[in-house]
């Protein structure tokens, strides 16, 4: 059994770095991504604060502050960690 739970978080933590290449990959001559447009696209596709965290390495707090400023349209820089 906790075997299966280690092969299972193993999983998850993979698909979390495809998912997070996946966001980086652009057509050639596009503009970076910003951490504020992969948070905001994973937002859009359901995922909560905990799970995007995940995805991008930051902790849910933080990524629950970023998805406040983007929902009040507000400007800032990476939160600290």
């Amino acid at each position: 059994m906790a075997n299966e739970v280690s092969d299972l978080s193993q999983v998850t933590r993979r698909l979390d770095i495809i998912i997070n290449l996946l966001l980086e990959m652009r057509p050639e001559g596009a503009r970076k991504v910003t951490m504020r447009q992969k948070i905001q696209e994973l937002s859009d596709m359901g995922l909560s604060s905990t799970e995007i965290a995940d995805i991008v390495g930051w902790l849910p707090k933080s990524v629950s502050g970023e998805l406040s400023k983007i929902s009040k349209g507000q400007e800032g820089d990476r939160p600290r960690q």
